[in-house]
């Protein structure tokens, strides 16, 4: 009878944790470099909101008319709300606030503006 010596050869359990380790540590560089993207698409569409809402805060200065109204401008909703203040007949108030389609915040605004005067009084 025939009896067949052929090992038939594996990995250890050290290679197997090696390979393991490796394959974490490419992960974590990978996940690193997704969150670092993530910021930076953050930031950008944070400061095309903030660049939107000064143009439309100097277009509500020059022409100003009391409404609230919901705007979807570049991809972003843009709330905005121009009323008086109350118990100011000559001030107006204007708040704006920029979102993203999935409803995550950009970026908030608000200012006084002085029918009477022509300077503005805050800007937040």
């Amino acid at each position: 009878m025939l009896v067949l010596k052929k090992r038939i050869k594996g990995s250890t359990i050290i290679e197997v944790i090696m390979a393991l380790m490796i394959g974490m540590i490419v992960l974590a560089m990978a996940m690193t470099i997704v969150v670092k993207t993530g910021k930076n698409y953050n930031a950008v569409h944070r400061t095309r909101a903030l660049i939107w809402m000064r143009n439309r805060v100097y277009m509500m200065e020059t022409n100003p008319v009391s409404r609230e109204d919901t705007i979807q401008a570049n991809g972003m909703l843009i709330y905005e709300k121009l009323s008086n203040l109350e118990g100011k007949k000559d001030v107006l108030i204007l708040y704006m606030k920029a979102m993203t389609p999935e409803n995550r915040l950009l970026a908030e605004k608000w200012r006084l503006i002085n029918l009477k005067a022509d300077a503005n009084v805050q800007e937040e």
